[in-house]
């Protein structure tokens, strides 16, 4: 297949060659005429048909289709005729006698005149030229101009003859067959790919064969070398080890008439290998023979290169993905599993063709499906997104599993086009988690019912101590009445009674203390908000702190496990308070919605980092919490350094106890 630049080439060489035959021929007739008009002009009587020729002549002359001028030896217009001057724009007074042929011409068209017209004085031959022609609009043209000098008999030049061709369309095409040649191979560059026609023969093809610059390149030659035919390329640039298959390929080819499709070795002459490839067509020549095979070239080195490493991290991946402890599987918006990995076998028991077309609902426990469904839902609706699910899911053996599946829509990738799931199995961390999760169950049951037993039993120390220190403290009273009765008269008796009557007095309040401390009597006697309000009063009166409480509701009908776990987180707050927090107003709020009796401490102190509500040893905000979330509720504490506390207690109202306002 002959290459399109030798087509585009010998086109415009048949163009030129027709041009100047046209050429030519008018300058032939042209010179004819004149002998004939000549001729008539030596007559002393011009004849009718002398004059119908001279206007044929003058016709002839005004409209051919090539253009003619006259310059005197300065270069001036000394005569133009019509098609000239309409190529050029320019009326005839314009140009004759008053124009310079320089003034027509581009700067590089100048310097060639000027070399003309040293060579016609010297030589005073005729010449073929190219010039780039400026019109009276300013825009150019190209022309061919045949030029031919005039010179006396003296041999000096008296000015010039000339003939020009208009070779726009010309110029055009040959400027348009080189930038499509330059592209072809900067095209050819970029694809690393070349071409070449060699020729079957053993002798080099005369016309040098046709080797692009990117096949000099990729066979690491210089376009200079020169081209080789088969039988060298082979010798020369094709790897020792690959030339008898090549050979034999390229003969097997050229006999079967069919082309040639080969990946092979080249040797530069720097010993480097490269990896390239061919797809050639064999030409018939003459009488049906093979005469040369004409093919691209390719550089695949890189190709190669990267298609290794790409079946490397293949085999990395499928590895990684069969021995991986985590399964991976593909399935369809409709549940339809399309691929499982290898691993699915070791977590379900399962071999993956087992579940492909199967259903992903077929594996999860019925328990498991509504959330399991929902969350899948979840992520169906928005492309990309993940959703992480913890079920169980059947064994092949029929035992369930507990596994985390992290599932992400890919069904709007093409190259995907399934919901990704990267499941693992946790039964062996679930079930320490369920087993904790009861353990921690039975120890709160555990530490409600010794709180409870431990309340009951203060309950009964204080009213132990009430009853019998409240008998002894009443004989007490009657003991020392009668003392002083009895001693009235003597000053030190009545002293002594009296410092007695104190001690006494100060040692019931501090037992009195301790009654309130191990049981509140007065949740008994004045309810929540009483027994708050009385706690509140004795710590102001203690700490000295600017204690404010409110309530918005009476939260009467609470049970007192409820009750007690809001006043001791109260009593364990307020101490926490006076004691640590630097703090000198404190607001207490207690209030009660639909749901859940609410307890709100906050204060003004110094705060506390979140490693110090942490802090190993620190039972204080634990207790507080451990108690209200054995009765269900729920316990906050927000605090920084800097900014206050704030604690938040909550219980659960009984469905039966509705909210009364204060």
């Amino acid at each position: 297949m002959p290459d399109v630049s030798i087509i585009a080439l010998g086109l415009a060489l048949i163009l030129v060659i027709l041009l100047g035959g046209v050429v030519a021929f008018y300058r032939n007739r042209l010179a004819q005429l004149h002998a004939r008009l000549a001729s008539a002009h030596c007559t002393a009587a011009p004849s009718l048909q002398a004059a119908a020729l001279d206007a044929r002549i003058s016709d002839w002359y005004q409209n051919s289709p090539i253009g003619f001028h006259s310059l005197d030896a300065q270069g001036y217009f000394t005569a133009i005729n019509d098609t000239e001057l309409r190529w050029l724009g320019y009326r005839r007074e314009e140009v004759v006698g008053k124009m310079h042929i320089s003034d027509m011409l581009t700067d590089a068209s100048k310097k060639i005149m000027a070399q003309s017209a040293v060579r016609a004085r010297k030589e005073g031959s005729s010449a073929d030229l190219e010039y780039e022609t400026i019109r009276k609009d300013g825009s150019t043209f190209h022309v061919l101009i045949h030029e031919h000098p005039l010179k006396n008999a003296a041999g000096e030049l008296t000015g010039y003859h000339l003939s020009a061709t208009d070779i726009t369309q010309r110029k055009r095409s040959e400027e348009a067959l080189r930038l499509s040649e330059a592209n072809f191979a900067r095209a050819q560059a970029l694809a690393q790919v070349g071409h070449y026609e060699i020729d079957l023969a053993d002798s080099t093809y005369p016309e040098g064969g046709q080797w692009s610059d990117e096949t000099f390149r990729i066979l690491g030659r210089k376009s200079a070398a020169g081209v080789l035919n088969f039988r060298e390329l082979l010798n020369q640039c094709i790897h020792p080890d690959d030339r008898a298959g090549v050979e034999r390929s390229v003969r097997e080819s050229v006999t079967a008439g069919v082309d040639t499709n080969l990946e092979f070795r080249i040797l530069h002459p720097d010993h480097s290998v490269r990896h390239v490839k061919t797809i050639g067509h064999v030409v018939q020549g003459k009488g049906l023979r093979p005469d040369k095979l004409f093919g691209v070239l390719m550089d695949v080195t890189d190709l190669n290169v990267a298609q290794e490493k790409i079946e490397h991290n293949e085999s990395r991946f499928r590895a990684m993905i069969e021995k991986s402890a985590e399964t991976i599987a593909l399935f369809w918006e409709d549940g339809t599993f399309v691929y499982a990995s290898p691993s699915i076998s070791r977590l379900l028991g399962y071999a993956p063709d087992e579940l492909v077309g199967q259903k992903v609902w077929n594996q999860i426990h019925p328990d498991d499906m509504p959330t399991v469904v929902a969350q899948l839902a979840e992520i169906m609706s928005v492309p990309g997104s993940s959703v992480v699910s913890h079920f169980r899911a059947r064994h092949k053996s029929g035992a369930w599993r507990w596994v985390e599946s992290s599932e992400t829509n890919r069904l709007q990738d093409p190259e995907i086009d399934a919901i990704i799931a990267n499941v693992r199995d946790i039964t062996q961390s679930k079930e320490l988690e369920l087993a904790l999760a009861e353990s921690n169950t039975r120890l709160r049951e555990l530490s409600a019912y010794l709180e409870e037993v431990r309340e009951k039993e203060r309950a009964d120390i204080a009213q132990a101590l009430h009853d019998e220190v409240g008998q002894h403290y009443a004989g007490l009273q009657m003991g020392i009445h009668w003392l002083e009765q009895r001693h009235s008269g003597d000053p030190a008796s009545v002293e002594k009674t009296k410092l007695m009557r104190e001690l006494m007095t100060r040692a019931f309040g501090t037992i009195r203390n301790i009654i309130q401390s191990l049981h509140p009597p007065m949740l008994d006697d004045l309810g929540l908000v009483g027994a708050l309000e009385v706690l509140v009063e004795d710590v102001t009166q203690n700490s000295g702190l600017n204690i404010e409480f409110t309530s918005t509701a009476l939260c009467e009908g609470l049970p007192k496990p409820h009750q007690l776990a809001l006043f001791r987180g109260l009593q364990e707050a307020l101490t926490n308070v006076s004691r640590h927090a630097n703090a000198n107003h404190v607001r207490v709020h207690l209030e009660c919605d639909a749901d859940n009796a609410v307890l709100l401490i906050q204060d003004n102190g110094g705060g506390m980092s979140s490693t110090a509500r942490e802090k190993r040893g620190s039972f204080g905000l634990f207790g507080m919490s451990e108690r209200v979330k054995t009765l269900g509720g729920s316990f906050e504490v927000r605090s920084a350094v800097g900014a206050g506390t704030t604690i938040r207690l909550s219980v659960p109202l009984p469905k039966s106890t509705k909210p009364e306002s204060a």
